[in-house]
């Protein structure tokens, strides 16, 4: 991919971007899923993301009741497929760079065992709990004020 398109979506997941690490709690107690957003009252931007990185494009749900709120939209990528843009993405990465290697750890080390990074078959308690020192990072990291 062009090093310009590389460093304006760097630009953009550092400046609007979220980089998730996801824990189920109920049916999947220990599926951990990776995720990346953004979001933005502007969709043409997001679809360019689509068009360079895959994912989707959504709507999110006005929050707030003020007739003058725009409507936010939303561009996500899931799981392994946040590896590719991950990857390519973190040598141009300034503010989500930790997030990005994290991420990128967790989603490598849950292909390696499973071949994917979807529902696991029973894991074991070493296991769960190097997964939850990602989750645990990745929400440190992704604190407000940090």
């Amino acid at each position: 991919m062009d090093e310009g398109w590389l460093g304006w979506t760097a630009g953009i997941i550092d400046g609007e971007g979220c980089i998730c690490i996801w824990r189920r709690h109920k049916k999947y107690p220990n599926m951990y899923r990776v995720s990346m957003r953004v979001g933005n009252t502007n969709p043409l931007m997001l679809e360019k993301l689509k068009e360079l990185w895959g994912g989707y494009v959504g709507i999110n749900e006005v929050r707030s009741p003020i007739a003058k709120s725009k409507q936010i939209y939303r561009w996500e990528v899931n799981g392994s497929d946040c590896l590719v843009v991950l990857e390519s993405l973190k040598t141009y990465l300034v503010v989500k760079k930790e997030q990005a290697e994290n991420a990128i750890g967790l989603i490598k080390r849950m292909t390696a065992l499973n071949g994917r990074t979807g529902p696991s078959r029973a894991l074991t308690e070493d296991e769960v709990s190097i997964r939850n020192k990602f989750y645990e990072k990745g929400k440190m990291l992704n604190r407000k004020g940090i």
